[in-house]
């Protein structure tokens, strides 16, 4: 962990866009842990729009939680399809930053499992009434996720299921399929996180 305290106005403006132009700020452009800042300025620094846009960029580089849970057609990987995707975004202290929903019509290749339609109350009605395509659902999932900022994913035995299911689907779509642990983001499971607090 680094403290920078106090933190001026000419630091954080500087920290926030990556430049390394002394021994500080080339040492917090290496560092891969958390950095924390104790800003101090006047007022009228605090609110200029250049600060506020650095402030903005530091809390977006900061990991949120993205957690989430899938509605599927089927339990059996090669055969199923997204139906449904709920998505919240909280902060490092849990307080909630957003949340989405998204619904996919039923792909004309796929024939729902009853069981699986049981089991997470989907509709043949809703199935029959949703517009997007699985496509234009993923181009919304990723749309949505690329606001998120860095984040750590998480889902209820999400590695064995919704986090394969969810690299499948993506990859049919042309979008990245490890969205999920690249580019910053790392990937968590409830369940495995139970198990060993347990």
């Amino acid at each position: 962990m680094i403290l920078i305290s106090p933190c001026t106005a000419n630091f954080m403006n500087k920290l926030a866009n990556g430049h390394g132009d002394d021994l500080l700020s080339t040492i917090c452009l290496a560092f891969n842990k958390k950095i924390y800042i104790a800003p101090a300025m006047n007022p009228d620094m605090w609110n200029n729009k250049i600060c506020q846009a650095s402030i903005k960029k530091l809390i977006q580089n900061m990991s949120n939680f993205v957690i989430y849970d899938l509605e599927t057609s089927d339990s059996a990987l090669n055969f199923s399809q997204i139906l449904e995707a709920s998505f919240i975004v909280c902060n490092e202290n849990l307080v909630e930053l957003d949340r989405a929903t998204f619904h996919a019509r039923l792909n004309k290749t796929f024939i729902p499992n009853p069981g699986a339609l049981m089991t997470n109350q989907v509709s043949v009605k809703r199935l029959k009434e949703t517009n997007l395509s699985e496509y234009e659902m993923i181009k919304q999932i990723i749309s949505f996720l690329s606001k998120c900022g860095k984040f750590i994913s998480m889902g209820w035995n999400s590695s064995n299921f919704d986090r394969q299911i969810c690299r499948a689907s993506f990859w049919r779509s042309l979008e990245k399929p490890y969205i999920f642990n690249t580019e910053g983001n790392a990937e968590a499971d409830l369940l495995h996180t139970c198990r060993t607090s347990h």
